[in-house]
């Protein structure tokens, strides 16, 4: 398996401990099947831990968020139809296919995987289909069920054919399925305020998460979940927070199921 070098502000000389700070980081690329998939090497020393960002981001959006994360090999990726992905649009096993070809190119076993927003519906399916050692939903998964939160008037969805895309992904996750399969640990972080979004989803979507974490408290106690007081792009507003959150919930020990 092939790797090669991306233009980047510094060149991959890999730390030993700690994440890189961002002003060190290594942009590279991984080969599968003859194409590239687009990766930030953040370095350090430890579990791997990638990160999936969300819609409409890319790879760079965890830049704020990895100083704060430490004691871990850290990598984000270019999710399909974001960043220097060559895939027009999002789709969810391409990017599962794709971390695959990752995680085998480092050789680190299953990694931890947090997944924000959009990515983090995707990871909740890579984390019931391939190994995985812990799983991080950050603000996404955010409701049990995408279509009924994304059932709005057809004036009011989206024009553009790649976010039409993506809610048609997310839409085909059994949010609640998904969560009976999982066999690793996992945290749900869940954000309470809406600052921009537009009110017909504001209106949706704190019904929508309260619903989430009812459900995970009854159901699937084994599951934490973590509330921090700001909006859905907490790994830009609350960065030392966020990293914080992840990389206590890493390093916690595993309960055994009953």
């Amino acid at each position: 398996m092939k790797t090669s070098q991306a233009a980047g502000p510094a060149q991959c000389a890999l730390p030993a401990k700690t994440a890189l700070s961002p002003d060190k980081y290594c942009d590279r690329m991984v080969e599968r099947d003859g194409r590239k998939v687009h990766i930030r090497d953040y370095g350090g020393e430890g579990p791997l831990l990638l990160l999936w960002h969300g819609a409409g981001c890319d790879r760079t959006i965890w830049d704020a968020t990895v100083p704060h994360v430490n004691g871990y090999r850290v990598l984000a990726q270019d999710l399909p139809g974001h960043g220097g992905s060559p895939f027009t649009h999002f789709c969810i096993e391409e990017a599962i296919t794709d971390a695959e070809v990752v995680v085998a190119d480092l050789g680190l076993g299953a990694p931890i995987l947090a997944g924000h927003s959009m990515g983090g519906w995707a990871a909740l399916r890579f984390a019931t289909t391939r190994p995985c050692a812990r799983l991080a939903c950050l603000d996404g998964p955010f409701t049990l069920d995408y279509l009924e939160y994304a059932n709005v008037p057809d004036d009011q969805l989206p024009r553009d054919q790649r976010s039409r895309v993506i809610m048609a992904e997310l839409g085909r996750i059994d949010v609640r399925l998904e969560l009976a399969q999982l066999q690793c640990p996992t945290l749900f972080i869940l954000c309470p305020r809406s600052a921009h979004e537009s009110a017909a989803i504001r209106k949706r979507i704190g019904p929508a998460r309260s619903s989430l974490a009812d459900y995970l408290e009854t159901r699937h106690p084994e599951i934490s979940v973590k509330w921090l007081d700001t909006e859905h792009m907490h790994i830009v507003s609350m960065p030392r927070e966020t990293g914080a959150v992840i990389s206590a919930f890493a390093a916690a020990p595993i309960e055994m199921r009953s």
